[in-house]
């Protein structure tokens, strides 16, 4: 986890405010129900075996636009495809595999948001 403070570091070189961060380590069950959303996908029995496979950075980031430039930040999904100076471009090797591990996720619709930041606090309070 010591790439935790650069990824910080580009957020707030970007202007935003860490809200909330919390190491977490995440069970099958609530990998499940994180990610229910996602269920009926091909890449979903993947997702939940590679967020419970490691410890989990969950931060909660605020600022003007801080979606749609966080997802410029992280970059694109496939690391080959991400630019360097990104985070997937930086720290990615494969996809769901990097130094240390990292899988980013923005969310892309306000329900979304509620539902996951409200399953997550229900899960590590």
């Amino acid at each position: 986890m010591s790439q935790v403070g650069e990824i910080i570091s580009m957020f707030e070189k970007k202007g935003f405010t860490l809200k909330g961060l919390k190491l977490i380590t995440v069970d099958h069950s609530f990998a499940e129900k994180h990610y229910a959303d996602l269920s009926a996908k091909p890449f979903f029995r993947g997702l939940v075996e590679y967020i419970v496979s490691g410890p989990v950075c969950a931060m909660v980031w605020e600022g003007k636009n801080v979606v749609t430039t966080g997802r410029k930040i992280i970059g694109a999904t496939n690391p080959a495809e991400s630019a360097p100076g990104t985070i997937r471009g930086d720290f990615a090797i494969d996809i769901g595999r990097g130094r240390p591990r990292p899988m980013m996720m923005t969310i892309s619709t306000l329900a979304t948001l509620v539902m996951r930041v409200l399953n997550l606090m229900m899960t590590v309070i």
